[in-house]
């Protein structure tokens, strides 16, 4: 359409119009590959973090190593989150409000490290202040991000709420056993860690269906005898296998290690934890070993779920898309009901429409009605709206400095489409009333941008009309929406 483009080139927001290629099939499964990569050497990463973390918790238990350093570990984990948080912020990845949150609830959370090692040192410290400040705000957030997605239904807020609940329930955890410390509750350490507990839980259950899933896909995968079926069956064996190995780094070790922790602080005796150690460090090196040996094929198990997400999402969206289209004509004050076919479409379209010039349109009956209302008004009245409508009508069409510019295509009986000049001009944008294209260039913008060519506002369908009588023409078609 080289006629659209010089078009385009004449419009004020040419920038809106500019045409992406679309990239090769090979250069989206590059992409999406090094996606997939990517998102696997992250879990590495958070792997090793907690596993070191549960080392050294281990290692305070089994050797009395100084818990001063389990807590400098945790700080620089929150500093080094500090700095992403600013760093994904800088390049407009995250919004100003949780970012500053963010930040905030990581300074108040190396704060309350230093005042627990203060406290540690001095019992005398009144610990239950900076816990419950920690807490107040935590909970704050909670309230704040449950209300962003309230309002905006997404997977991000989601993720997001998920997060912060789950920050909101460590906080709790850490006030009960700060509590316990203080002597303010009277309970057994075993059920100070309820929350823990709980949590671990929900942990293994999920550990359980996925092992349960990794138990039938490799039933599937000896049952299967075509060679080709069987590759499939191994890649999704690969993949769930790595699924349990990542969910046993929050569940099965973590809720060993609080056993011989509980069992500690209840007998004063230690109990395995240098089985914990040893099981840990064990765990690192497989998972470690077994997600580089099979990085290939989990990039592509990884990338399968993401192009699963997307398809589940269009359909979700297009759902969504085809109970949203309403018709609205350019003067009409009412909604109509939601519309789902071309038969729905054409009976809340008007019959006829008027010809307010080669490029604009409107209902018939509310061009009568307007015409009823005129009469029982005041001549001075009458030319005052009348000027403003003309004026609104003007100020609606995009105004250009060149000769062959859409607000000097007035003629009535100039009916060839002005950005092709070959086929005639039969074709409407409705809600907003804007013709002037022809059949082909009009459902060729359409699937395009989905907007009007002239006025830029978004476009629900695209009607083709027939001259009726003078500057009245009939709606005879819808052609796409």
């Amino acid at each position: 359409m080289n006629q659209l483009q010089l078009s385009q080139a004449q419009s004020p927001r040419e920038s809106n119009f500019d045409y992406d290629e679309q990239p090769q099939t090979q250069s989206i499964q590059l992409i999406e590959n090094r996606a997939a990569l990517s998102i696997i050497t992250n879990i590495q990463i958070l792997v090793a973090i907690f596993q070191i973390l549960l080392i050294l918790f281990n290692s305070y238990i089994a050797f009395d190593l100084s818990y001063k350093i389990s807590l400098l570990y945790v700080t620089i984990l929150h500093f080094l989150q500090i700095i992403r948080i600013g760093v994904n912020n800088n390049k407009r990845i995250q919004n100003n409000q949780q970012c500053c949150i963010s930040v905030f609830w990581g300074v108040l959370s190396i704060s309350y490290y230093g005042c627990l090692i203060y406290f540690l040192e001095n019992d005398d410290f009144p610990i239950q202040y900076p816990i419950l400040m920690y807490l107040i705000f935590t909970l704050t957030w909670f309230v704040l991000t449950l209300n962003n997605y309230l309002k905006n239904k997404n997977d991000k807020n989601f993720i997001l709420i998920l997060q912060v609940l789950f920050r909101f329930f460590f906080v709790l955890q850490l006030m009960m056993i700060n509590l316990k410390q203080i002597q303010w509750i009277d309970w057994d350490w075993i059920y100070v860690f309820t929350i823990l507990w709980m949590f671990l839980s929900i942990i293994c259950i999920f550990q359980l269906i996925f092992l349960f899933d990794f138990i039938c896909k490799a039933a599937s995968f000896l049952q299967e005898r075509d060679p080709i079926n069987r590759e499939a069956f191994n890649q999704q064996i690969i993949g769930s296998l790595w699924i349990n190995l990542l969910i046993l780094c929050v569940s099965g070790l973590p809720t060993f290690s609080m056993v011989c922790y509980t069992i500690k602080l209840q007998t004063g005796k230690n109990s395995y934890n240098t089985l914990s150690i040893t099981l840990s460090v064990i765990y690192s090196l497989v998972f470690i070993v077994f997600t580089l040996y099979y990085r290939i094929s989990l990039s592509q198990f990884v990338s399968q779920i993401q192009q699963s997400r997307v398809v589940e999402n269009n359909v979700e969206n297009n759902a969504d898309n085809q109970q949203r289209y309403q018709l609205n004509s350019p003067s009409s004050k009412h909604r109509n009901h939601l519309i789902k076919s071309k038969e729905q479409i054409l009976t809340h379209l008007p019959q006829y429409l008027i010809r307010l010039s080669q490029t604009y349109f409107m209902p018939a009956n509310d061009k009568d009605k307007d015409n009823a209302s005129q009469q029982k008004q005041p001549q001075k009245f009458q030319f005052e709206q009348q000027h403003f409508k003309r004026n609104k009508t003007d100020q609606d069409q995009p105004k250009f400095s060149n000769r062959n510019s859409l607000t000097e295509i007035n003629s009535d009986k100039d009916t060839q489409c002005f950005n092709c000049y070959q086929n005639e001009s039969c074709a409407v944008y409705m809600p907003c009333g804007h013709g002037g294209l022809c059949v082909k260039c009009a459902t060729e913008w359409f699937n395009e941008k989905q907007e009007c060519l002239i006025c830029r506002k978004p476009v629900e369908s695209v009607i083709q009309i027939s001259q009726s009588e003078q500057n009245k023409v009939q709606v005879i078609d819808v052609l796409a929406f």
